[in-house]
């Protein structure tokens, strides 16, 4: 369990660093509505990728979904 939080918190490092770097690469070379149109995309891939690889939930009650 300690690996798999270890793996977790160093993931989410080097995301959030990456994500940085990203947003200021963006912003330095498109502005604004460059990073608005990235944050967006990564938003939309963050949904499509529950929706696709989520817990098939249409219907029931949240009560019944398994994690």
């Amino acid at each position: 369990m300690l690996k798999a939080i270890t793996v977790g918190g160093v993931g989410t490092f080097v995301f959030s660093t990456f994500a940085a770097l990203m947003v200021g690469y963006f912003l330095h070379y498109g502005g604004v509505p460059a990073v608005a149109s990235f944050i967006g995309v990564a938003v939309a891939i963050g949904f499509i990728i529950i929706g696709v690889f989520g817990p098939n939930s249409r219907g029931c009650p949240p009560e019944t979904v398994n994690y």
